[in-house]
């Protein structure tokens, strides 16, 4: 917007909401699309705009948007406004399943355009909030206000937001002639996205003359929306890349056994009932590990990295285990890209393999019955072998897999390569290659 002042033009913030959506997911497997619903900030009444975007990991076509993306909304009537951001991520058959949102209220100032950081984090994963007491509520990606992270709490109200700046750049802001129908939906209501399919960052229409337009990504002092484009070389794509477990040598449990832990490719060899892995809280305390050889050069920066295993299928007295399907386990890696093979039936520790690097990741629950279950986004851990000073393309990352919320006497089996290879522990990864 232009406004006129001692015989020069003066650039006015659009006042607007510029919303950002960003999540720890991994595109397309965790996260497949994400709808935008827009409300008053009551909730009340039919919603006045609901639009989908459909998530890509790779060059997005037409109706597809990378992460992180954003849209803007334009103020029409009111002053406030409420947003839902829902995730969807495909189910065992491959269909779009509800699985994490966000709601919150925010508001505009007026000729301030302000940026709206929506995060739809893995440690929300499948808590849908109800709500209590007549009290809406919404999972929290971030504690706050003395509420923890993955916690359901009311939802919050968003008012001191960023100031998303003008930029010199000619580029950046545009007016558009008063005799030109508006180009996007109309703001005319409460409130309106606009927003298109073909880029990841949209105009905005103010329902009026005047009309903001974007570049094609935002400036800098945005921080989760890429910078301004210059003339240097373009960004590095996401590249996807996924691997199942070689051989029965790279999928081990340790199994405390009359005081003594062994460490196994399975858990029995006398028939197929003993081909599993194992973690249990029980009296033969047990752990996983499993080996994935990445042909990954140095450099690259991992953006999402998630483990899928199937919960043993055979059912026994006491297989796949006692544990129920939302107890889960947690992920760390070995410190080190040179962990010593592995072998069947020897006397040893896991900790006898080397340091286990102190972060750990939580949440990996166990899955129920002949089920895929897959973990939360485990990058960090990723990262931090490939960054070692001894990595190199071909080197392995060595996950061990222990007890979180396990309770004390139960445990819970997975298939092992030696039962069902097509069925062995897989990791998928999406990186961005060196620069």
């Amino acid at each position: 917007m232009l406004a006129a002042g001692c015989g020069e033009e003066q650039r006015v913030p659009a006042t607007a909401i510029l919303v950002s959506v960003n999540s720890d997911l991994a595109p397309v497997t965790q996260l497949s699309r994400v709808e935008v619903e827009l409300r008053d900030f009551e909730g009340q009444g039919p919603p006045v705009e609901t639009r989908a975007f459909s998530i890509s990991a790779e060059e997005p076509e037409e109706g597809q948007v990378n992460l992180p993306f954003s849209f803007g909304i334009a103020r029409g009537r009111a002053e406030r406004f409420r947003i839902s951001v829902r995730g969807y991520g495909p189910d065992n058959r491959g269909r779009d399943k509800l699985v994490l949102q966000q709601t919150l209220i925010s508001g505009f100032q007026h000729q301030q355009t302000l940026l709206l950081k929506v995060f739809l984090g893995s440690v929300c994963l499948g808590k849908l909030c109800a709500d209590e007491d007549d009290v809406e509520a919404t999972c929290y990606a971030e504690s706050e206000g003395g509420i923890p992270a993955g916690s359901c709490g009311p939802i919050p109200e968003r008012t001191e937001l960023d100031a998303f700046p003008l930029d010199a750049d000619p580029h950046a802001w545009t007016r558009l002639d008063a005799s030109t129908p508006d180009a996007g939906m109309d703001a005319g209501r409460d409130a309106a996205l606009d927003a298109t399919a073909d880029a990841n960052d949209t105009g905005l229409d103010t329902g009026a003359d005047v009309a903001l337009q974007l570049p094609e990504a935002a400036p800098p002092e945005a921080s989760l929306i890429d910078a301004m484009p210059d003339t240097g070389p373009p960004a590095p794509k996401p590249v996807m890349w996924s691997g199942s477990i070689a051989n029965d040598a790279h999928d081990v449990c340790w199994i405390n056994e009359t005081g003594h832990t062994f460490e196994k490719f399975r858990y029995r060899d006398d028939d197929d009932s003993g081909k599993h892995l194992e973690v249990g809280n029980d009296a033969d305390p047990e752990f996983i590990g499993l080996r994935f050889h990445l042909p990954l050069p140095k450099g690259v920066t991992i953006q999402a990295a998630t483990l899928t295993l199937q919960r043993f299928p055979l059912v026994f007295a006491d297989f796949p285990g006692n544990a129920t399907a939302s107890e889960s386990m947690k992920v760390q890696v070995f410190d080190s890209a040179q962990v010593p093979a592995f072998m069947h039936i020897v006397e040893t520790k896991h900790t006898d393999r080397g340091a286990i690097w102190p972060t750990a990741v939580n949440g990996f629950q166990v899955g129920a019955t002949g089920q895929n279950t897959t973990s939360p986004n485990l990058s960090a851990l990723v990262q931090h072998v490939i960054d070692r000073a001894e990595w190199s393309s071909g080197a392995s990352v060595v996950f061990l897999l222990s007890v979180d919320t396990i309770k004390s006497g139960s445990y819970a089996d997975f298939t092992d390569f030696s039962y069902n290879a097509a069925n062995a522990a897989k990791l998928q990864l999406t990186y961005l290659p060196a620069p």
